[in-house]
């Protein structure tokens, strides 16, 4: 659960900070307001990167040269962490990112426990997600919402595959059922030519041999 939010320079919000309760949290706004910019806050707090292939220098306030988001969460085990990442831009534009991690014992920010790449594997296994998987079914955007409250019947499965990034899953298996099923055909084939003793390109090569090359198809099958 999200506990608290910071912000400096991110966006169109030079300072901010927030808190949120248990249960459904609602953000009002005018457009552009600054409504977005704090989901993809808290999404760049979570995984380290961005949404929609946004690089996290393109959300430094304009006229800075640096930002930082921090995030106080309670993880599944019902510890406390917070979350800090530093965004600065060198003189060519070129950005540095530093991330730390800190547990938090009455609010009260603890020794550094992980920095960097591991800081983000820790808080992804804190909150028992991924990215792929956060950004799919956690941050989903208001167009997947919509389609998933109005799509018909017959669709709304291939929906939820989108919604949850596994369209891609889906279509990869049916390639693997396609490639299983020709690979047993091969198999079959040439089992019956050695029942027959219709070696063919075989007939100089050892049973052993022969085996072997049944055993590759069966290991290509499995995988």
């Amino acid at each position: 659960m999200i506990l608290r939010l910071e912000v400096k320079n991110w966006s169109n919000l030079e300072s901010f900070s927030t808190t949120f309760d248990k249960g459904c949290n609602l953000v009002i706004g005018p457009n552009f307001s600054g409504k977005s910019s704090l989901l993809n806050a808290i999404f760049f707090a979570i995984t380290g990167k961005l949404p929609n292939e946004l690089e996290p220098k393109d959300m430094i306030q304009k006229g800075k040269n640096e930002m930082t988001v921090q995030l106080d969460f309670v993880a599944k085990d019902g510890d406390t962490y917070r979350i800090r990442r530093y965004v600065k831009l060198s003189k060519t534009a070129r950005q540095s990112i530093s991330t730390h991690l800190y547990p938090l014992v009455n609010d009260i920010e603890q020794e550094e426990i992980a920095s960097g790449n591991e800081a983000t594997e820790k808080i992804l296994e804190c909150l028992n997600t991924e990215p792929m998987l956060f950004k799919r079914s956690i941050f989903m955007t208001e167009g997947d919402v919509y389609r998933i409250l109005t799509k018909r019947e017959r669709g709304l499965r291939e929906e939820i595959y989108k919604v949850l990034g596994i369209e891609r899953i889906h279509a990869i298996a049916k390639i693997a059922d396609k490639l299983k099923k020709e690979l047993k055909k091969e198999k079959n084939a040439l089992e019956k030519r050695l029942e027959l003793g219709e070696l063919g390109e075989f007939e100089k090569e050892d049973t052993g041999t022969i085996e072997e090359k049944l055993n590759e198809i069966d290991n290509r099958i499995a995988k």
